[in-house]
């Protein structure tokens, strides 16, 4: 289906770049940096065929990635007219593909594939082969302040219904609190996330996380430390245990890689950060052919991003419960149709596109820069 709607003329058609800024209600501390407000950049392609929507991923600094949210605005607004003089939507992907980030190609891809989608009359969970109705939920909780304080926030978090808590850490986090808080919750699957933090000489700390319960640990060293990752995969794997990896996975190429040299057994599945869920859908492939579990891995979307989020995780091969939580746990102001948490559930959406158009008040009230092609 998306494949000849990309091979259709793109005469005529409209886009319109936003800059959003949204306010959280609390900041997310990880080792790579603080996030207190999320930008987001947003693009809409108009024919006359109708509209549809795209979000692109990139943080309000790029502490996490290649570019930030502004970058990727800026990028787009510089590149878009460039390719939307192509004569198909396959030929502008192509020319923005080349001369963008991914995450921020990714964003126009999403709002070409919302618009075929609507054209078509069908929702992105029938388009993507979604086989479940309702996945895990999965809250993530920035650097704890001290063990206490970790504490609270779990014990209010379990209480909210969620079955599987992500805690950001560092190797200054006291990894003894994991050992309470397994016995005290062994009903709730527990990962920790150190975004590359940890080095080799931690390598007995990050086991005996696995040997009090921890089910989960994602990018515990840096990518470019190969030989820690195998040993501390291998452990994992004897035990029924994940290394999840997640920056070291940012493309097709580098999750063959991880595959190869087995130095993780899961991998943390972000379609912005691989460029678009064409991409994914390869990434999915690999990883079902392989033997490596998969992740929905999240970026602090608003309701569009959360519900292709929520569709992913819905996915054959998406055995690790991944960052699926509504939107409105962090952000105070969404444009978009937020999912809903239901008995630690998330309902996955199967409407027609990939979520309803945006609320244009509150969308008009957080954009701090908008441009329209003419």
């Amino acid at each position: 289906m998306l494949t000849s709607f990309l091979n259709e003329s793109f005469d005529g058609a409209k886009a319109e770049l936003y800059l959003l800024e949204l306010p959280m209600k609390a900041s997310l501390q990880a080792a790579h940096g603080s996030t207190t407000y999320r930008q987001l950049t947003v693009v809409s392609i108009e024919t006359s065929a109708g509209k549809g929507w795209g979000e692109c991923s990139a943080l309000t600094s790029a502490t996490y990635g290649t570019a930030s949210a502004a970058q990727c605005f800026e990028q787009l607004r510089s590149m878009l007219p460039h390719s939307f003089a192509a004569q198909t939507y396959s030929e502008a992907l192509t020319i923005l593909r080349s001369n963008v980030d991914p995450l921020a190609y990714a964003a126009v891809e999403m709002a070409a594939l919302d618009l075929a989608l609507h054209t078509e009359n069908i929702s992105l969970k029938q388009w993507l082969g979604a086989t479940k109705n309702f996945v895990k939920a999965g809250a993530v909780l920035g650097l704890p302040a001290d063990s206490q304080s970790l504490q609270s926030q779990i014990e209010k978090t379990v209480a909210e219904g969620y079955k599987r808590i992500k805690v950001k850490i560092t190797p200054q986090t006291d990894l003894a609190v994991f050992k309470a808080i397994t016995t005290e919750h062994n009903n709730v699957e527990v990962h920790v996330d150190p975004n590359g933090s940890f080095e080799r000489h931690h390598s007995d700390e990050l086991r005996k996380l696995f040997d009090i319960g921890v089910t989960a640990i994602e990018q515990p060293f840096p990518p470019i430390d190969r030989q820690s990752a195998q040993a501390l995969t291998t452990y994992a794997t004897k035990h029924h245990r994940f290394v999840v990896a997640d920056e070291a996975a940012d493309s097709l190429a580098s999750i063959r890689q991880i595959a190869q040299n087995e130095i993780a057994n899961a991998i943390s599945v972000k379609s912005s950060r691989l460029g678009g869920l064409l991409a994914t859908q390869a990434v999915q492939q690999h990883c079902l052919s392989h033997g490596l579990a998969m992740s929905a891995g999240g970026m602090l979307e608003s309701g569009l991003g959360r519900t292709a989020l929520s569709v992913l995780a819905a996915c054959d091969g998406f055995t690790l419960t991944g960052d699926v939580s509504p939107a409105s746990r962090w952000l105070q102001k969404d444009p978009w149709q937020d999912s809903a948490l239901i008995d630690g559930k998330i309902e996955v959406p199967d409407s027609v596109g990939i979520t309803p158009p945006p609320d244009k008040k509150i969308l008009n009230a957080v954009t701090k820069q908008h441009w329209a092609m003419i």
